[in-house]
């Protein structure tokens, strides 16, 4: 049980990432529409939510190995 859980929680991190990366290079192809603190306000954003999502996945990892019988 415990595998799946930590693969299931592998496979949707990496989405999510994948996810927000093409929004922000989608972004960076449409930047020259946007205002440049729109575009700079946004990135951030994303990097913000990038490593957001990275620290809650390995944070659900540490809570699962200190759940092992």
């Amino acid at each position: 049980m415990f595998w799946l859980l930590y693969w299931l929680n592998w496979i949707a991190t990496l989405e999510g990432v994948i996810f927000l990366t093409g929004l922000e290079l989608t972004l960076l192809r449409w930047a020259s529409y946007f205002p440049p603190i729109v575009v700079t306000g946004f990135k951030l954003l994303i990097s913000v939510v990038i490593l957001a999502v990275w620290g809650s996945m390995t944070h659900g990892i540490t809570v699962m190995i200190a759940n092992l019988p």
